[in-house]
């Protein structure tokens, strides 16, 4: 419709141009010089917005096909002019080829009413010309006129309508709606609500209406580029013609009829084949046209402006190999809405036709497995997509596929699918068909060029994304077994759990699954927890009682080490894709965003299957086993290893398999293949799904290591290997602009000074792996048998410990831990705030982005829709949104647990070198670790957002960090009170001249003087706590005698002797406050390492 609006506008602006041409030519002696220059002012005025519109859509779209144009939107710096963040920094507008093209419109359309209005007000003065009824000339002029200013007028309404034709269209739906509503409520017809698009109401977030709003709007501008430049094209020459159009079959057809057109052009598909002998039919070309564009919308993720998915574009296929194996972004490779329409279109029976229907190995065949691969992986995603509140008839989101898997049609339809894979992945030379023409034998050859490889890796695929979904809902069903992750067994009604409480709720916060597919650190859905119980019983085992076959567990081991011969030249993924499968059968899955320190043996859910279940598990154990030697690490950069049985992903799995199905007898080689992927973290540095990647490897091996039986032959061997130790100690430093050169070199083993250091020249973002490398470094201090002595002692390497606690004062610091608000309970009612000021409520209206999203981006867009209602309340879910995002959530967790960790490493080190106390710390380490520490005794530690639901987890730790930073504060108190008082500024004022310092520049002297305030503030801090505790404690001792509590012993004695400990090392003159009980002792100026106690000094807090 808006193309022929445009059209129409475009033919009336060529008419008024023709009748001012010709008014000039015609009437130009008789006009006077204000109707003269009004008239040459609006010819010049159209021609130029004509010619600058077209010039415009020329430098922006000239050379690119339709395909480069869908691709180009929001990426190409050709079409992104400019942009600006709205909505706290979540939204980006653009100033691209649509709001030029209608800025330009507008101004043309003002100028044009302006110059208008002129040359109406010009008609009374020629009409009243005295010589008017006698002169010809001038009765024509008025007519000129007349004609003139109806047809600006008529090209001023359609320039308007074309520049607000989506407000208006927006106007008439929300009417229309409006009265489907009211006809709904009066007459209660379910039927009604079928037009309703779910996206649009406010039962879905608003970040999940705004992006997919988003683009489709970028949608719509590429599919009016095509309707301007060849609107003839059905979608069979479009998608021929790749160099000028290209666009699949999906712009032109639904899901549904793409299924269809499939399915309807099968039996003449091979009777075409057969007759003409190479040349393409008509039903050829569908059925080809049709699964390529299958294809492309199976494998296609959601665009956003995640910076994941910015990545995406440069490494796409090395993120897309790392993405289905990360639970936070295996849900994002998913366009739901197309896997929702093909599973209701019954796309999977469609496939399964082509496939008994088409020759083996033929392009048909490849195409339909590759599209079977691409919607089976999102399976498991499909039910926690929301629906609306008003959507209570059958189908609904989350009900449509929870009755698909639990159908006994679907069921068969899969394990027919699987049959026809591992048949391909087991066979090479021929292959069954049922197809009965021109093909009489129901054993078809391969053809002599044809490429047994394609077909396989589709195939394996295929079976993979079978697997994963499996295995997904296998584990979801499980939950965790921790009782802070693990949601109270609720009975099922209609698929879903009913109300949930606040732990559920706060348990499917925690579950990847539960967040948008838009994003993969976005924003949760709000959605039930579906019930799997009857998905799983049916589907799942249906997957399993073909997956768990034992010719296909030898065929998948086979494809893993490419040990058969008939698969020499065997494609790299179908390698990936059968060690992938593996690891859906056989290794505990995870399914929350962050591990929650949760351990892979004891908290996470069973495996899918067991290999002792098969009859020759003996066999497959040492395949398994064997596979380890092909996992050793080659001289290449990680990029070059996708897909590959070397990858990253790959090994990460297979020790999986090993740790999860209790395959113990070769942790040392397991070890070594995770250290491997955890050195590639440095030669990769830059992504978030590398560091993602590269965390899970760190807490397997710390599986592997607490769980381990040879944890004396793994601790050397971590400590040697470049992805050990030294690698941990890099990962610490939260923020990794703070290395330098020399300071890399030095961190580096010696064995890896031939490797590049890619980590020293790449600025990335804010390091993930802090907690789980904090959290290995610990448990690797804290085993039993040798401790830490596998690091170097003080005296021979300073430096190493020197490095280890600047590392983690960066982490002991919490100004850096991100506090929240929670606006769970948020009002989204603007009643309550009618009584405040316009002060307070001004802001809350979002003005600006109400202007730019509601009104701004409208003008001149064909496809702009609104998000959100002009008086609807944003505020909340904006806050809100804006907090509650996934990014949030990871880095609040990896700050406390890094806080937990680093404080046990100190502590780790003091306990077991005493004699670093002394020797090692210095006025920089005191500076950096002391007031933080004290910090976390004495003050509250910032909580988690509430809607977790993690507030018991959360007190252990936090408890368990004040009892470490005690621990810690015990060891290097006297230390700090040796320098404290040794101090500079002391020493010059009490005229020891030997102990004067060479004279520092005002800087650094300025540096120092803060530092000493620094570190003063946190004694005194220190001091006023320690009174506090000698208050409790003789309060408590008053008041219950000496009973205590068994829960608090610990802590309480930790505290006291703390206490204790400050009181006898602080000098009358300098505390703060007098402790309870105390007398007044002599003032002390100085305190020698000779004068502190000795007792306690060094002694060990039990």
């Amino acid at each position: 419709m808006y193309r022929y609006v445009e059209v129409v506008e475009s033919g009336t602006g060529y008419l008024v141009l023709t009748i001012l041409s010709l008014g000039l030519g015609s009437f130009g002696p008789d006009m006077s010089a204000r109707v003269l220059w009004t008239c040459v002012a609006l010819v010049l005025l159209d021609s130029l917005s004509k010619v600058l519109r077209g010039f415009i859509h020329k430098v922006y779209f000239h050379g690119m096909s339709c395909a480069q144009v869908a691709v180009g939107q929001g990426i190409s710096s050709r079409v992104v002019l400019g942009s600006f963040t709205l909505l706290n920094g979540k939204v980006r507008s653009t100033f691209a080829y649509v709001a030029l093209s209608a800025f330009v419109r507008l101004c043309a359309m003002v100028a044009q009413i302006i110059l208008g209005v002129f040359l109406y007000k010009a008609i009374p003065e020629v009409k009243g010309h005295p010589d008017y009824d006698k002169d010809w000339s001038l009765k024509r002029l008025h007519e000129f006129l007349v004609v003139t200013c109806s047809c600006l007028f008529l090209h001023t309404v359609l320039m308007e309508v074309l520049i607000l034709f989506s407000s208006y269209c927006a106007l008439k739906r929300f009417w229309l709606d409006h009265l489907k509503g009211l006809c709904a409520f009066r007459t209660r017809c379910p039927a009604s609500l079928d037009f309703e698009n779910l996206h649009q109401t406010p039962d879905f977030p608003l970040w999940e209406r705004l992006e997919r709003i988003r683009a489709e709007m970028e949608m719509g501008v590429t599919w009016y580029v095509h309707c301007g430049r060849h609107f003839w094209f059905s979608h069979v020459e479009a998608y021929s013609y790749k160099e000028d159009c290209g666009l699949p079959g999906y712009w032109f057809h639904s899901v549904k009829e793409l299924v269809d057109m499939v399915r309807d052009n099968l039996p003449r598909l091979s009777e075409e084949k057969s007759t003409r002998q190479g040349r393409r039919g008509r039903a050829v070309g569908k059925v080809s046209m049709a699964l390529a564009s299958l294809l492309e919308l199976s494998l296609k993720p959601k665009p956003c402006d995640s910076e994941l998915f910015a990545y995406a574009a440069a490494e796409e296929e090395e993120l897309v190999d790392h993405m289905q194996d990360l639970p936070q972004t295996a849900r994002c490779r998913h366009d739901v809405d197309a896997g929702l329409d093909f599973a209701r279109a019954h796309g999977y029976l469609a496939m399964l036709q082509v496939l008994k229907c088409c020759p083996p190995n033929s392009d048909e065949t490849r195409l339909a497995a590759s599209i079977v691969a691409g919607f089976a992986s999102g399976l498991s995603v499909l039910p926690w997509q929301p629906c609306s509140s008003r959507c209570g008839r059958e189908g609904c989101r989350q009900h449509g596929p929870l009755e698909m898997l639990a159908d006994d049609d679907f069921w068969y339809v899969t394990v027919d699918l699987l049959h026809e894979f591992r048949r391909q992945i087991t066979s090479s030379e021929c292959a069954p068909t049922t197809i009965s023409r021109p093909w009489a034998d129901h054993c078809t050859p391969l053809p002599a060029n044809a490429n047994p490889d394609e077909l396989t890796a589709a195939a394996a695929s295929a079976i993979s994304s079978f697997a994963q979904a499996a295995s997904d809902i296998h584990a979801h069903l499980h939950g965790h077994r921790r009782p802070c992750t693990q949601p109270n067994p609720l009975p099922a009604i209609d698929g879903t759990k009913p109300q949930q409480d606040e732990v559920d709720k706060g348990y499917v916060r925690r579950l990847s699954n539960g967040y948008t597919t838009l994003s993969a650190d976005g924003w949760p859905l709000e959605t039930r927890h579906p019930d799997f119980q009857v998905a799983n019983d049916v589907w799942v085992n249906g997957v399993l009682s073909v997956l768990m076959r034992t010719d296909t567990v030898d065929a998948l081991l086979q494809l893993a080490s490419k040990s058969d011969k008939l698969l020499d030249n065997l494609s790299c993924n179908a390698v990936a894709h059968s060690i992938r499968t593996l690891s859906a059968l056989f290794s505990r899955r995870m399914i929350t965003w962050h591990r929650f320190d949760d351990r892979l043996l004891e908290h996470f859910p069973p495996p899918m299957a067991s290999i002792y279940q098969l009859s020759n598990k003996d066999i497959v154990k040492d395949k398994l086993k064997r596979l380890i030697g092909l996992c050793s690490e080659p001289q290449v950069h990680p990029r070059d290893l996708a897909g590959t049985v070397q990858s990253v992903s790959s090994r990460l799995q297979l020790a999986k398999i090993l740790i999860s199905q209790g395959i113990r007898d070769v942790d040392e080689e397991v070890a070594e293949m995770l250290l491997q992927c955890i050195g590639n973290w440095r030669r990769a540095l830059g992504p978030r799904d590398v560091d993602w990647l590269t965390c899970e490897a760190i807490e397997t091996l710390r599986d592997l290591f607490v769980t381990s039986s040879q944890k004396s032959a793994l601790q050397p061997l971590i400590w040697c290997s470049p992805g050990g130790v030294n690698c941990l100690r890099l990962m610490l430093n939260d923020d990794r602009k703070i290395f330098d050169h020399p300071l890399l070199e030095d961190l580096l083993h010696p064995e890896m000074e031939s490797q590049k250091i890619w980590s020293s020249d790449v600025g990335t973002h804010k390091n993930s792996c802090v907690a789980a490398a904090a959290g290995l470094l610990a448990e690797l201090m804290k085993s039993p048998e040798k401790g830490s002595s596998f690091l170097p002692k003080a005296a021979d390497n300073r430096q190493f410990y020197t490095t280890l606690f600047m590392s983690l004062s960066s982490i002991l610091d919490p100004e850096k831990m991100h506090t929240h608000t929670d606006l769970a309970n948020a009002s989204s009612s603007w009643d309550e705030s009618a009584s405040r000021s316009w002060a307070f409520y001004l802001p809350q209206f979002n003005l600006t982005a109400r202007f730019v999203l509601l009104f701004w981006e409208s003008l001149g867009n064909p496809a702009w829709r609104p998000a959100f209602g002009l008086f609807e309340n944003i505020n909340s879910f904006v806050n809100e949104g804006a907090e509650n995002r996934m990014e949030n959530f990871e880095l609040a967790v990896n700050s406390l647990l890094a806080t937990r960790y680093a404080v046990t490493i100190a502590d780790l080190v003091l306990a077991r070198h005493p004699e670093f106390v002394q020797s090692q710390i210095d006025h920089t380490i005191v500076t950096a670790c002391f007031p933080p520490l004290v910090r976390f005794l004495t003050r509250s530690i910032p909580r988690l957002q509430r809607c977790l639901g993690l507030e018991a987890w959360e007190d252990e730790l936090h408890c368990e960090i004040k009892n470490q930073a005690a621990h810690v504060l015990f060891w290097i108190l006297p230390r700090v009170y040796q320098l404290q008082f040794a101090a500079p500024s002391r020493s010059l004022s009490a005229g020891n001249s030997r102990a004067r310092r060479p004279t520092m520049d005002p800087n650094t002297k300025d540096l120092w003087s803060r530092a000493q305030d620094r570190v003063g503030l946190a004694l005194e801090e220190l001091q006023k706590w320690a009174g506090l505790q000698h208050a409790r404690t003789k309060l408590a001792v008053t008041s219950h005698g000496t009973t205590a509590s068994t829960s608090t012993e610990q802590s309480t004695d930790i505290a006291h002797d703390l206490a204790e400990l400050v009181k006898e090392l602080t000098p009358s003159s300098s505390a703060s406050i007098p402790f309870p009980g105390s007398d007044e002792r002599a003032g002390v100026t100085d305190i020698e390492a000779g004068d502190l106690p000795p007792d306690k000094a060094h002694r060990e807090v039990v």
